[in-house]
């Protein structure tokens, strides 16, 4: 068979557990579109479901195909998502988005009661990195977002080139949220030979905070370096961080890694479900201190990116009622405002596909 036929039989065999009234999230991408194309057949035929697309290209596929489609805001719970993958190692971690759909990917995702990835035999990697990995960023404060983001790979042993995604012609890439691509080249071998504990690299920097990273990804927790920070510089750049409740950023590592354990697990071992999660609860207890290395990596970054006097300042600042407020205050307005922007981004999206489709049917196109 060809490799779209393999595609298609990945497409089939996901449509099996679609039942009648299921609520779908539907993917982006080429075996996700085999999909699609599959679900009309039997919505034509009678099923009656409701699809949530990732994109556009989806979106205008399923409309074209007659699959009935709703909105995140009318239906923000889903039965289902559907969805394809760019690269899948052994342990089944993967990486998505490598066709700029990711935060919508993601979003539908965890909107999911369960999610199902198709793929067929060419995603399979014996080791994750093939291609650069996508991350999505907010335009503001880019170049800080970037090196932000090089820090945190190259904490974790994984440094390379970090690259904004670009056109064809030289514009920057837009992805679907309205937001920019930083291709990140990383040397992910490194980090991820010998390791023993997974880590979601999940929200990299703060700046990624209305985008999202494109895998989940099992990395070695370890920082070395020649010049370490004094234990005063430490000392403070620990105090820092749990004044501005950075701690929040991967407070979810630990039990989310234990979680995808369980879940690895789980796919070979179903019988097992109950099992699995008696031994994932005792771990999740026991692993809790763990999370403490994660603020000794960010604290380290801190301590030898700052003077301690400059540590000082920036604590005596946040023990400021502005600095509090900010603390207190920023999380709520960030919130409102990507909420906002993604409004603001699917109203503009739909007014230019609209727009497009009419001045297409002037010159005699119908799309």
């Amino acid at each position: 068979m060809s490799p779209e036929d393999y595609k298609r039989q990945a497409a089939a065999a996901a449509l099996e557990f679609v039942e009648p009234g299921m609520r779908l999230g539907l993917g982006t991408g080429s075996t996700a579109k085999y999909f699609v194309e599959l679900l009309a057949d039997r919505v034509r035929a009678g099923l009656d479901v409701l699809g949530v697309a990732t994109s556009e290209a989806t979106r205008a596929d399923a409309e074209r195909l007659g699959v009935p489609l709703t909105t995140l805001d009318e239906t923000p719970e889903l039965d289902l998502t559907i969805d394809g993958a760019d690269e899948i190692a052994p342990d089944l971690a993967l990486i998505k988005g490598g066709g700029g759909a990711l935060l919508h990917e993601k979003i539908v995702a965890a909107a999911s009661s369960r999610m199902i990835v198709i793929a067929d035999e060419s995603k399979w990697v014996a080791l994750l990195g093939r291609f650069p990995l996508p991350v999505e960023v907010v335009s503001f404060g880019l170049a800080a977002t970037r090196r932000a983001i090089g820090n945190a790979a190259a904490a974790v042993g994984a440094p390379g080139p970090i690259t904004l995604r670009r056109t064809g012609d030289g514009h920057a890439f837009v992805t679907e949220g309205g937001h920019l691509i930083l291709d990140a080249a990383l040397t992910l071998r490194r980090a991820l030979q010998g390791r023993t504990e997974f880590m979601m690299a999940h929200k990299l920097a703060r700046g990624v905070r209305a985008a999202d990273v494109g895998f989940s990804l099992a990395m070695s927790i370890g920082l070395a370096s020649a010049q370490e920070p004094s234990p005063s510089a430490m000392a403070l750049a620990k105090e820092l961080i749990v004044l501005k409740g950075s701690t929040q950023l991967w407070d979810a590592v630990v039990p989310g890694v234990i979680e995808q354990a369980k879940g690895v697990y789980l796919q070979t071992n179903p019988a097992l479900g109950k099992e699995l999660s008696d031994v994932a609860a005792q771990l999740r207890s026991e692993y809790a201190p763990r999370a403490s290395q994660l603020s000794d990596q960010v604290a380290q970054l801190y301590a030898k990116t700052f003077t301690e006097q400059e540590l000082k300042d920036a604590l005596a600042f946040y023990k400021t009622p502005l600095g509090k407020k900010i603390v207190n205050e920023e999380p709520k307005v960030l919130d409102d405002g990507f909420r906002r922007i993604q409004q603001w981004t699917n109203k503009f999206s739909e007014e230019v596909m609209n727009r497009m489709r009419a001045e297409m049917k002037k010159k005699g196109y119908d799309l």
